[in-house]
């Protein structure tokens, strides 16, 4: 029989279980964005800077003066003084009256920007810069293998007094000047840890590599303070980090295993801060003493300034360009690559991509 009766059906509307999962994820996001926003007592939106120089990536103070430098020059931010170089520079530090400028050479310039000496190592580029009481010193990378040589220079002539060179190493190790630009110490990958003066004598060669465990990637810290070396490093698989503390005779303290990547090591008073994948550890007194945590976020940078503990965050699972600052607890949410901080009495000045925020303590 033909059925006469149609009967009009309601459609349902339905949200796959994949989409709904993702929805309800996104507006829990939205909600912790705003809760960041809105309801975090010390945090709030960076916003109003001041322009810059593109390609920006790191401030200065010298006296009264602050300035900036670029890919090739360096900048003061209140006046129109500028000074360029050939190469790129890599990095500087201030010194009373006087910046050092790493780039191919390593250029000495006066408080107004005037290039006063230039220090070159012929087959050499200066890497990392270390400055003492009466001392400058430098460690330099050849150019074309594994050759590290450190030069110690006096201060008021910028007159070499001494060098020392490591060739043909067969990787790059942790390697720093230390104990007011006497000593140095250099801890490679199979273990090895040497501790020499510039004279080349040594004051400590000894292997510290615990038994049946690889070595990647060496890296460590000097305490003077309490004269102990940190040294950490990967092993095993690239998840699992091993720290050890040491006296500064090579006397082993304790030794941690953490099942996790450290990425960097700060020290600020008699506390360090470990930055791992998803938190920052605590270790004070060769003790685990505490961590910060924040849920959904991932530590990204850490380092101190001024001994304040400056830390980046960003979301783990979750694609934003909203990134956190965390100054010793203060929170500040911003777009953009975080490039540099710098802190005065009164104020501190960061730079983010190509602006430079400047906020009072209040």
């Amino acid at each position: 029989m033909e059925d006469r009766f149609k009967i009009k059906r309601k459609k349902e509307f339905k949200i796959p279980k994949k989409n709904l999962q993702n929805l309800i994820f996104l507006i829990f996001v939205v909600l912790y964005v705003l809760f960041l926003f809105i309801f975090s007592q010390k945090g709030f939106y960076l916003n109003d800077g001041t322009d810059v120089l593109p390609l920006s990536f790191k401030i200065g103070k010298i006296e009264n003066s602050y300035f900036y430098t670029t890919s090739k020059s360096i900048y003061f931010l209140d006046v129109e003084k500028f000074t360029s170089f050939t190469f790129f520079i890599r990095n500087f530090e201030v010194d009373q009256d006087k910046i050092f400028i790493i780039s191919d050479n390593l250029f000495i310039l006066n408080k107004d920007l005037k290039v006063i000496k230039e220090i070159k190592k012929d087959g050499f580029y200066p890497y990392e810069l270390y400055i003492f009481d009466d001392y400058f010193a430098v460690k330099y990378l050849k150019k074309d293998s594994l050759s590290i040589l450190f030069s110690l220079f006096d201060k008021k002539n910028f007159k070499e007094l001494k060098n020392l060179k490591f060739e043909n190493l067969t990787s790059m190790p942790y390697s720093i000047v230390f104990s007011n630009g006497e000593k140095v110490l250099v801890f490679q990958n199979d273990g090895d840890l040497l501790i020499v003066n510039f004279n080349g004598e040594i004051i400590l060669q000894k292997n510290v590599r615990p038994q049946n465990e690889i070595l990647f990637n060496p890296k460590g810290l000097i305490d003077c303070e309490k004269e102990e070396i940190v040294l950490y490093w990967q092993s095993y698989s690239y998840t699992s980090n091993s720290i050890l503390f040491l006296n500064f005779n090579g006397d082993i303290k304790i030794k941690f295993d953490i099942r996790n990547d450290i990425n960097e090591i700060v020290k600020i008073g008699d506390k360090f801060y470990l930055l791992l994948n998803d938190k920052i550890l605590i270790v004070q007194n060769e003790k685990i003493v505490g961590e910060i945590y924040y849920p959904f976020l991932k530590p990204s940078i850490i380092y101190s300034v001024n001994g304040k503990l400056i830390s980046i965050w960003e979301f783990e699972n979750f694609q934003s360009e909203y990134k956190i600052l965390k100054i010793n607890g203060k929170c500040f949410i911003f777009k953009g690559k975080f490039k540099d901080i710098i802190f005065n009495s009164e104020s501190y000045l960061i730079l983010i991509d190509s602006k430079i925020y400047k906020l009072s303590y209040e």
